[in-house]
């Protein structure tokens, strides 16, 4: 049965990654490096520094360095206004979720202080008991990492645990982890999303989803 509920911040409970995904290319064209919207958008739920790696592949480590460091960490995306691209669906989800008593925690590659800054301004800090950050694990997404200290964290077997993703490599990363994961569909970016239990349009529907897995279980 499931118990918990581990989500994904970009792309689930947020609609930043168009915004993030320009924020990147203003970024890149700093250090006067132009890449397309595809390109981009093609590495979309990445870091910066794993899309420049991908992107220009002739790079040195110390040359990605130099380019990346610090975006993670800027005002620009610390401070975005998450009140007004939280979900529409996410705060009914959450509470409902409490009410039925799922434990919820939250899985990003995101930067702490951004983490912090979107719970306390989308007033959330009720819901989740603990947020795991990209810098809390040596290896990013798709590596199970992430999610299997989730899994520890809460003191639950992954096989009790749903992750709620949308990006390739969120998806691997839970799917790998032995998490139940639901797939939040997106088609504004290429993303293949295979790697899930079940799939879901809107976060009300992570509802019924759970209501058909208790059912099942009992």
């Amino acid at each position: 049965m499931i118990r918990a509920v581990v989500f994904d911040v970009d792309g689930v409970l947020i609609d930043s990654e168009p915004i993030i995904s320009e924020m990147k290319m203003a970024w890149l064209e700093q250090f006067g490096l132009s890449v397309t919207r595809e390109q981009m958008r093609a590495y979309a739920g990445e870091r910066l520094s794993s899309a420049v790696r991908k992107i220009f592949p002739d790079f040195t480590p110390e040359r990605c360095r130099e380019i990346t460091d610090g975006f993670s960490q800027s005002p620009d995306i610390t401070y975005l206004a998450y009140e007004k691209i939280l979900n529409p669906q996410a705060k009914e989800l959450l509470s409902s979720l409490k009410r039925d008593g799922y434990r919820m925690a939250l899985a990003s590659s995101s930067a702490a202080k951004k983490l912090e800054v979107f719970i306390e301004s989308c007033d959330l800090g009720d819901y989740f008991e603990f947020a795991l950050n990209g810098d809390m694990v040596e290896r990013m997404k798709p590596d199970p990492a992430m999610y299997i200290l989730a899994a520890e964290r809460l003191g639950l077997p992954p096989s009790e645990c749903a992750a709620v993703e949308d990006s390739d490599h969120g998806l691997a990363a839970a799917y790998n982890a032995g998490f139940y994961v639901i797939c939040k569909r997106e088609t504004r970016f290429p993303y293949k999303q295979t790697q899930a239990h079940a799939w879901i349009d809107g976060l009300s529907e992570v509802l019924d989803v759970l209501s058909v897995l208790r059912r099942e279980a009992l």
